[in-house]
């Protein structure tokens, strides 16, 4: 009993050591697993983030894509000599009078030119609507860039409709506009 006795004393005395070394280990490894759950939850966040990005992205190039305002001025900037219909008016437009169509001087204007400044407000309204969004970190300038490019680029062929959207302020559609011709200048297109 004595040896007994002595192992449990050998024990007693040197528990205080022990329980503070488990709870030490205790308290380390409860760290580590709190550090853990807070990188996942941030990682599922950012992904979720980026998923709302993606999403409201191509809801925005969807409605601009699908809207027949930007049909038109696609139609009219892409093809020569383009025929459309919009609000049941027959609209036939040549790149040679573009131009005069998007003057800001002399503003008596006939009724075709004013169903295409029409397609070109709302148009203006939507590229508008899509760098606000950009600004706003709703989603990327990347995320939409492939998408309407050549468009873009058809825009910037003719400066009449950039001095339009300026001298009717549409100041984010701009400045939406001046990101493709900035890259365009980055990367030496010859376009």
């Amino acid at each position: 009993m004595s040896k007994n006795t002595t192992t449990w004393s050998i024990i007693l005395e040197n528990a205080e050591p022990i329980s503070l070394l488990i709870t030490s280990f205790e308290i380390i490894f409860t760290s580590i697993y709190g550090f853990i759950q807070i990188r996942n939850y941030s990682i599922q966040k950012s992904r979720e983030t980026k998923w709302k990005q993606s999403e409201t992205a191509w809801y925005a190039t969807t409605e601009l894509l699908e809207s027949k305002e930007y049909k038109a001025i696609s139609e009219i900037l892409d093809i020569d000599g383009s025929c459309f219909e919009y609000e049941g008016i027959q609209v036939t437009v040549f790149h040679k009078d573009i131009d005069k169509i998007f003057r800001i001087e002399n503003m008596s204007l006939t009724e075709q030119e004013i169903v295409i400044r029409k397609c070109m407000d709302r148009h203006a309204q939507n590229l508008s609507r899509i760098e606000f969004a950009i600004r706003d970190e709703l989603f990327r300038f990347d995320q939409i860039e492939n998408t309407i490019s050549y468009d873009i680029a058809q825009m910037l062929n003719f400066n009449s409709i950039i001095e339009y959207m300026k001298y009717f302020h549409y100041d984010y559609a701009v400045s939406f506009v001046n990101r493709f011709s900035a890259n365009r200048s980055a990367s030496n297109d010859p376009r």
